[in-house]
């Protein structure tokens, strides 16, 4: 899979309809990926530390 069909892909479009995005728009789907992957190690942090919690009592 290349680079495109991957990005393509997480932004639920086809290569077609991205290359086809304006700037604003793939501004907005990059932040909104961006606030995915903050949200995401967020999830992350809570699961180490609950893990931590119940190996290291």
């Amino acid at each position: 899979m290349t680079r495109e069909q991957q990005l393509a892909n997480g932004l639920g479009k086809t290569p077609e309809e991205v290359a086809s995005m304006t700037s604003a728009e793939l501004v907005q789907a990059r932040d909104d990926l961006l606030r995915q992957i903050d949200q995401l190690n967020a999830w992350i942090a809570v699961l180490e530390a609950a893990h931590a919690v119940r190996h290291n009592p």
